[in-house]
């Protein structure tokens, strides 16, 4: 079997979870002033599910909340702040790199198209996203590719579906993954996103956003969503996940 065919068939086998799609409905039936309260958003996420997997990075009180719903890995604490955030701009148009099992992706999308309407969004993985495909069956507007971002195949997609005004980097985690999908985005996307910029089992990202953050400070505005559960730091003597943004300055 050559390594086109490997890789075909690699990528054919799924790992992600199926979710419960219906959960958007909070999303939908709630309020625009709802949707900028820390509170209520932060709230809102828990009960829209979390990601059970690596479990010791998330605080006893959360736990009840995992393993259903959309199942986004994220800690609701820094997501939800992130999300208001995103409000203060125009997005119509969205891009995940490394969706996993949708989550994020889907609760993003339904987010933003409660303030501006998305006519784009585009979920990226190396294997098919099964909670994006169930979804996108009501949402002509999403699509989702089994594809490595560090291909060309990818860049040809950046260049025919671009550009974007929102891309979340979540993919491959190594400096030199994350780097490429910088590089890739950057001339194509207004609002750079990425995950994991505290989280201390990947370095590599780490060490590209603190280089990001000194190398284009005149290029792009930096902000951080990086709070911490106390329980959690106190135990591990870590920090975990992050979101940060690189919003392009306008002249």
């Amino acid at each position: 079997m050559n390594i086109k065919q490997t890789i075909k068939n690699i990528l054919q086998f799924s790992p992600t979870k199926n979710l419960e799609i219906d959960k958007i409905k909070i999303i939908r039936e709630s309020k625009k002033e709802e949707l900028k309260d820390f509170s209520f958003v932060e709230n809102m996420l828990c009960e829209l599910g979390l990601n059970d997997e690596e479990l010791f990075n998330f605080p006893e009180k959360l736990i009840k909340y995992t393993g259903k719903g959309l199942q986004s890995w994220q800690y609701p604490s820094q997501f939800g702040k992130y999300l208001i955030k995103l409000t203060d701009y125009k997005i119509n148009s969205y891009i995940e790199i490394g969706a996993k099992h949708g989550g994020t992706f889907i609760i993003t999308t339904e987010y933003l198209n409660k303030f501006n309407l998305i006519n784009k969004a585009i979920a990226i993985d190396l294997f098919s996203i099964k909670g994006v495909n169930e979804y996108k069956k009501s949402n002509s507007f999403c699509k989702s590719y089994a594809i490595n971002s560090r291909s060309l195949k990818f860049k040809n997609l950046i260049e025919r579906h671009g550009p974007f005004d929102l891309a979340l980097i979540d993919g491959d985690h190594s400096y030199e993954g994350c780097k490429s999908d910088f590089l890739t985005m950057k001339n194509h996307c207004k609002i750079l996103a990425f995950h994991d910029i505290v989280g201390m089992g990947v370095p590599g990202v780490v060490k590209l956003w603190n280089e990001l953050k000194d190398k284009y400070s005149d290029e792009y505005d930096f902000f951080e969503f990086i709070d911490q559960y106390s329980e959690v730091k106190d135990k591990t003597n870590k920090t975990w996940l992050g979101l940060g943004l690189a919003v392009k300055k306008t002249n």
